[in-house]
């Protein structure tokens, strides 16, 4: 059984289309109204899709984690997630499932990027992805594509934690460690206005956050640990410096010694943080 995943927020205009257009190419679709103050859950249910409803908007990961939880519920065998505001053309969903059902791929993503000249991504939005790709160590060309397929597999070892938009790149950097296979496939992408519910700044801001925070929990070692012994190397240096200075005149250097002491201090606390979070997350992972 193919689910069709959508969270909505604010969509009265735009979520009756992508119901009836998606309707066409999957078994079921479920709709999370995450706190929409208009129509869309309304328009959804008459037009025959389930709804899960919020009471107050909790955000994009939150809105994930009620459908994949409700998709798991349901024996869902695959899962297609698209947005509600009509930018993701749901006659790609043949295309992004298809992998799936071969066998080849557990998360399938729909990259804007395989298709140049189809490419009609704004600018910030690129520099953003890139942003990400480089901080997150992940291959895709489009890893905060939102218009993926998930399989059995992935449905049932994946769950966002993240409640805004970071969830789209925690879910490939889990499905990563959890050594699912990943693909893309071309599609095509509709811009419309710009949508008031996030701003491009806060949204990049937000999945590079996120991103962050996952790969700092998948090596904690090497995410504080070279910071920590870079600041703990200048610390020296200038610990160095104030011992020559004090020598040569026999007084204090209050601001290079300042600088000396902060640098060390910045060391130890990243070095503790790193100890002690591979410490704990080691415990975890031998407890799971």
């Amino acid at each position: 059984m193919i689910v069709a995943c959508i969270p909505a927020f604010n969509e009265e205009e735009k979520i009756g289309k992508v119901i009836l257009l998606t309707s066409r190419y999957v078994d079921r679709v479920i709709v999370c109204d995450d706190g929409s103050k208009d129509l869309t859950a309304e328009i959804a249910r008459r037009l025959g899709a389930e709804v899960i409803e919020h009471q107050r908007n909790l955000g994009y990961g939150s809105a994930l984690r009620s459908l994949f939880k409700r998709a798991r519920e349901i024996g869902a065998d695959i899962i297609v997630t698209l947005d509600a505001d009509g930018q993701h053309d749901p006659r790609y969903i043949k295309r992004l499932v298809s992998p799936i059902r071969e066998g080849i791929a557990d998360i399938c993503v729909g990259s804007r990027f395989l298709e140049k000249s189809d490419d009609i991504t704004p600018l910030h939005k690129k520099v953003g992805i890139k942003l990400v790709r480089i901080f997150s160590g992940l291959e895709g060309k489009d890893i905060t594509s939102g218009f993926r397929a998930y399989s059995i597999s992935a449905i049932n070892s994946l769950m966002p934690t993240e409640e805004g938009m970071g969830a789209t790149t925690e879910l490939l950097l889990k499905g990563k460690r959890a050594n699912l296979r990943i693909l893309e496939v071309p599609i095509r992408v509709e811009y419309g206005p710009e949508s008031g519910t996030y701003h491009p700044l806060r949204l990049g801001l937000e999945i590079l956050a996120s991103t962050l925070k996952q790969v700092s929990l998948s090596h904690p070692l090497v995410f504080y640990g070279v910071p920590a012994t870079l600041f703990f190397t200048l610390g020296s240096v200038f610990w160095i410096r104030t011992l020559e200075l004090f020598m040569a005149s026999r007084q204090f250097p209050v601001g290079t010694g300042v600088v000396a002491l902060g640098f060390t201090l910045l060391g130890m606390m990243l070095g503790t943080t790193a100890l002690i979070l591979f410490t704990v997350l080691s415990v975890v992972r031998e407890a799971k």
